[in-house]
This record gives C-alpha cells, sequence and structure tokens, in this order.
C-alpha cells in the first residue's frame, strides 16, 4: 500500500468516526431531552402528592377535633380522608410506574 492510497485509508475511518460520533451525539441530546420531560413530570407528581399528603393531615386533625362533637361532620371528613389516601396511591402508582 503506498502513501496515497494509507491517507485514504485513514481518512475513511475519520469520517467514519465522525458520523458515529454524530449519531452518538443525537442519541444522547434525544436521552437528554426524554430524562428532563421525565425529571419535570416526576417533580409534578411529587409536588402533588405533597399537597395530597398535607391535605390529609390537615383532614385527619380536623377530624379528631371534631370527632366527638358532630358525626354527622366526621363521615363527611371521613369520606374526604378515604379520597385523599385514594388520589396518593394513584399518584404513588404513577410514579413507581414512570
Amino acid at each position: 500500500m503506498n502513501l496515497s492510497e494509507k491517507m485514504d485509508n485513514i481518512e475513511m475511518k475519520v469520517r467514519q468516526i465522525a458520523l458515529r460520533l454524530s449519531h452518538v451525539q443525537k442519541e444522547n441530546n434525544k436521552l437528554a431531552e426524554e430524562n428532563n420531560k421525565l425529571r419535570k413530570e416526576l417533580s409534578k407528581y411529587s409536588n402533588k402528592t405533597n399537597d395530597l399528603e398535607d391535605k390529609l393531615e390537615k383532614t385527619t386533625l380536623a377530624l379528631e377535633e371534631r370527632k366527638e362533637n358532630d358525626p354527622e361532620h366526621s363521615k363527611k371528613l371521613r369520606k374526604e380522608i378515604e379520597q385523599y389516601i385514594k388520589d396518593i396511591d394513584k399518584c404513588i402508582d404513577r410514579l413507581k410506574n414512570s
């Protein structure tokens, strides 16, 4: 193999490597975007879960305060708590499946 052929061979390999690098960079960018999207979604569900847990805690405290005084109000609060628990469970399932 003469010098010209060796240079052509090296040039071809450099082009192949540059092409592979371009593909890897595109894939990396795509994965980075997907990662950011998933992080935002996770943050959204985490915030929602925290909000629901706060509501649950407040409702539970209110229920404890009024438990002895108003049985009808207690039933209403229990239903609210049950709904909050269901909402929290759904958020947890979404977080697990994300």
